[in-house]
C-alpha cells in the first residue's frame, strides 16, 4: 500500500503543477497629462508634455509644419516631450497643428493640439495667488504706471497672506513689468467678495463687493448679505467703508463714475428696510447713487413681484441712465410682459429715475444683459447671454453670448449672437478709440465662431466693427479653465484684462496648483 502512496503523491503534485497558470502580461498603455499646448509667437517658446507608458512610443507630425520642433521623437516607458517654436509667427492669426504620439506595439495613441499665438500677442502675463482659489474680477491703472487689481482670495500663503477669515476681498498692486508691489486683504471672518474697482479723481480707489461678515473691517452689518463699499489710498490703506442694504440679501455689481462727481451702482435687493425704501416683491433691480464718501444720495428699485436684477447701469449723455439685467416678473414695472420666464431686460431711465423705455429679449433661464455702454454716437450697446433660438441673429445653439445695439430711441439697430454649440458667456464689452467694440468672456465651444478650443473653459476675446461683424476673434489660456472678467484698452491695439487661470502656475512652486489671479496685456 505504501508503495502505491508515493507514486500517487507524485502524480498529484504534477497535476497541481500543471494546473498552475502563467500570470498574464500587464496590458500595454500610453497616456499624456494634457492634450493642448499653447505657445507664444516668439522663437523658442516651449511646453512640456508628460508621458506615462509601459511600451515604446513614437512621435509623428503633420507634413509641412516648419515652425515647430518636438524632442525626443521617440521613447520607452515614462518620459516627457518638449514642444518648441522654431519660427516667429508674424501673421495676423494663430497657427495650429496636431502632433501624434502612439505606441510601437500597442494600439493607444493621442493627438496633441499645438497652437502658436501671433508674435507680440502677449506683452505681459502675470499670475498671482496662494494655496487656495484666487481670482481677479477687475482692475484700474495706477498713477505713475502700474495697475491695481481687485478680486477674491481664499488663500493664506503666497500672495494670499493677511487673510481675515473665509474668502476675502483681495487687492494687488502690479508694476508695469507685471511684478507685485504689494497685496492686501479686506473683510471679516465670513465671506467677503469683490465685484469691481474704480479710481477716483483724488487718485484713491473705491472698491465694491459684498459681505456676510459683521467684524474685521466691517463696522456695521445690515443683515444677511450686504453690498459693501470701501475706499483705499495708493498704499492700500483703508480710508472709509460702508455697508449698504437692508435686513435681507443685497448685491451691487458695478460702479460707474457720473458727470456730477458721484457714483452709480446696480444690482438687486430683497429688502424693504434699511437703505431700501421700497420693494415690489422678491428680488428687485436696485439702482443706487453715492457721493465720493460713499453716502447714499438716491436709490430706486425696479421690477415686479418675481426675481428681477440689474447687472449693469451707466449714466448717459442726456442726463439719464440705462441699465440691463434679467427679470421674471409680469407685473409692476413689467406689467406689459406676458411670459413669466426670464428675459434679458434693457431699460432707459430719465434724469429723475423714471422708466422711459424698455426692451425684453429671450425666454429662458439663461437670458440676461450683463454689460451696458453708450457708444460715441449716442447709441446704446449691451452684451449678454441667450439660450433662445431665433431671438438673436446667428444663434449657434447651447448658450450663446450676444451683443445688442439700440439707437437713442430704443429701436434695434442689430442684435447678434456669438459662439458655438456649447456654452459661451459674456463678461465685458468696451468701445475702442476707433469706434469698434471688444468683447471678453469665456467659451467651451469648439465650432461656430470659435476656431480652436485650448482646453477646459477658454478666455475668449472678439473685436467687432460698428455693425457687429467680427474683425478678430481669439481664445487665450491653456489646457484647463481660464476666464476673463474685465478688459480695458491701454492705447492703440494694446488691451489689458483681469480674470483667473487654472492653466498656469504662479511664482510659488512649493504651493498647490489651483485657480490664480490672472493679469495679461495683449496686442489685439
Amino acid at each position: 500500500m505504501k508503495q502505491l502512496l508515493i507514486p500517487a503523491i507524485v502524480c498529484i503534485l504534477f497535476a497541481f503543477s500543471g494546473c498552475k497558470k502563467d500570470v498574464p502580461p500587464e496590458p500595454k498603455f500610453l497616456n499624456i497629462h494634457k492634450a493642448t499646448s499653447a505657445l507664444k509667437g516668439e522663437v523658442d517658446s516651449k511646453d512640456t508634455i508628460y508621458v506615462t507608458s509601459n511600451d515604446q512610443w513614437v512621435i509623428t507630425m503633420e507634413s509641412g509644419v516648419d515652425w515647430l520642433s518636438v524632442e525626443p521623437m521617440s521613447g520607452n516607458g515614462d518620459g516627457m516631450i518638449i514642444i518648441s517654436t522654431i519660427l516667429q509667427n508674424n501673421s495676423t492669426s494663430l497657427r495650429a497643428t496636431n502632433v501624434e504620439i502612439k505606441m510601437v506595439t500597442g494600439s493607444d495613441s493621442h493627438l496633441i493640439t499645438v497652437i502658436q499665438l501671433q508674435f507680440n500677442n502677449i506683452l505681459l502675463n502675470a499670475i498671482f495667488g496662494g494655496d487656495g482659489n484666487d481670482a481677479f474680477v477687475d482692475f484700474t491703472t495706477a498713477p505713475g504706471g502700474g495697475y491695481i487689481a481687485v478680486g477674491t482670495s481664499a488663500s493664506t500663503k503666497g500672495d494670499g497672506t493677511g487673510a481675515k477669515g473665509g474668502p476675502d476681498i483681495w487687492i494687488v498692486k502690479i508694476n508695469s513689468n507685471g511684478e507685485k508691489v504689494w497685496h492686501k486683504k479686506f473683510g471679516g471672518t465670513l465671506e467677503d467678495v469683490a465685484n469691481t474697482i474704480v479710481r477716483t479723481s483724488s487718485n484713491n480707489y473705491i472698491v465694491l463687493g459684498s459681505t456676510l461678515s459683521s467684524d474685521g473691517d466691517i463696522s456695521a452689518h445690515k443683515g444677511q448679505r450686504d453690498a459693501w463699499l470701501f475706499s483705499i489710498d495708493g498704499n492700500g490703506d483703508l480710508l472709509w467703508e460702508r455697508s449698504i442694504g437692508g435686513s435681507n440679501d443685497e448685491q451691487l455689481y458695478n460702479i460707474k463714475s457720473s458727470a456730477d462727481g458721484n457714483y452709480l451702482m446696480s444690482g438687486y435687493t430683497y429688502s424693504s428696510d434699511g437703505d431700501v425704501t421700497s420693494n415690489h416683491g422678491a428680488a428687485d433691480a436696485w439702482i443706487v447713487k453715492v457721493n465720493p464718501q460713499g453716502d447714499i444720495i438716491e436709490e430706486r428699485t425696479y421690477g415686479g413681484s418675481n426675481e428681477d436684477v440689474a447687472y449693469d447701469a451707466i449714466p448717459v449723455s442726456d442726463g439719464g441712465y440705462i441699465f440691463c439685467g434679467k427679470l421674471a416678473s409680469i407685473d409692476g414695472d413689467a406689467a406689459d410682459r406676458i411670459s413669466g420666464s426670464f428675459s434679458a431686460w434693457f431699460v432707459k431711465l430719465n434724469s429723475a429715475g423714471a422708466i422711459g423705455g424698455k426692451v425684453y429679449l429671450g425666454e429662458s433661464d439663461y437670458e440676461y444683459g450683463t454689460v451696458a455702454l453708450e457708444a460715441a454716437n449716442g447709441d446704446y450697446v449691451f452684451a449678454g447671454e441667450t439660450n433662445t433660438p431665433g431671438e438673436f441673429d446667428n444663434f449657434h445653439g447651447g448658450r450663446d453670448a450676444f451683443v445688442l445695439r439700440l439707437d437713442g430711441s430704443g429701436n434695434v439697430v442689430w442684435k447678434k449672437a456669438f459662439g458655438g454649440s456649447m456654452r459661451d458667456e459674456p463678461a465685458d464689452l468696451i468701445e475702442t478709440d476707433d469706434g469698434n467694440f471688444v468683447f471678453a468672456g469665456l467659451t467651451v465651444s469648439n465650432d461656430g465662431d470659435i476656431t480652436q478650443l485650448l482646453g477646459g473653459e477658454d478666455a475668449w476675446i472678439m473685436k467687432l466693427n460698428g455693425d457687429g461683424n467680427i474683425i478678430t476673434n481669439a481664445n487665450t489660456g491653456g489646457a484647463d479653465n481660464d476666464n476673463i472678467f474685465k478688459i480695458k484698452q491701454l492705447g492703440n491695439n494694446n488691451f489689458a484684462f483681469a480674470g483667473f487661470t487654472d492653466s498656469f502656475d504662479d511664482t510659488y512652486t512649493d504651493l498647490p496648483d489651483g485657480m490664480h489671479g490672472w493679469f495679461q496685456i495683449i496686442q489685439f
